[in-house]
């Protein structure tokens, strides 16, 4: 893969270090310049300062793009700061293809409002917990049935840690399942629809670290 095809000048990035005792660190940071040989990010902040990292340090790069999550291996050749404090990394042999980002579903409850208009004509209001969550949409466990038809929109309002997203929803799959203790409960398929492109960001942000910290448990 041709990493200068494929990384691009302000390209939101995530950069993970190691310790000295093997604990990882996760860093958002952004490429600021590729070069023949180097590629050059934003410095890793903590505690709003940025940390100087050993060159010949190996560090864990990791972007995503509408199709994927990918992942390289390089190592630090050196801290710049002028101004702005930067790092620069070489140029990887090797780019891994993670995971098909749109296909991967996080396991993970949140609390969503629900407001919409039902099959009767009613506006209904109610809270609701996602079962799961994508990049695309997310499956809802109710524990009152929907009264909506498959393609019916709804408004939707949740928190992703402490983002507010308010988008439009529409039904792609309505049924019924028993809990483990035998209790029914209406699941509920939305797909996110007129999403605004920041909380596109936001919910690809948050997905992209569960699926991280998913794969690292060997969960994924």
């Amino acid at each position: 893969m041709d990493v200068q095809m494929d990384l691009k000048p302000n390209q939101l990035v995530n950069i993970e270090i190691l310790d000295k005792k093997g604990v990882s660190s996760r860093y958002p940071s952004r490429v600021e310049n590729i070069g023949d040989q180097e590629i050059v990010l934003a410095s890793p902040i903590k505690n709003r300062v940025a940390f100087f990292v050993p060159p010949g340090s190996d560090i864990n790069v990791w972007y995503w793009d509408k199709i994927a999550i990918y992942t390289f291996t390089c190592k630090v050749i050196r801290n710049i700061n002028k101004g702005i404090p930067l790092l620069a990394v070489e140029k990887p042999q090797k780019i891994e293809k993670v995971q098909k980002r749109d296909h991967v579903r996080i396991r993970i409850s949140i609390d969503v409002f629900l407001s919409y208009t039902d099959k009767n004509g009613e506006f209904r209001e109610i809270w609701c917990k996602t079962r799961d969550i994508s990049g695309g949409g997310m499956m809802l466990v109710l524990h009152k049935p929907l009264l909506s038809d498959i393609d019916d929109l709804v408004n939707m309002e949740f928190k992703l840690d402490s983002e507010l997203i308010q988008t439009k929803g529409k039904i792609v799959r309505d049924s019924w399942e028993s809990d483990s203790d035998g209790v029914e409960r209406n699941i509920v398929g939305v797909e996110f629809k007129d999403l605004a492109n920041k909380n596109t960001q936001v919910i690809i942000q948050y997905v992209f670290q569960k699926q991280i910290e998913l794969r690292r448990k060997g969960l994924l």
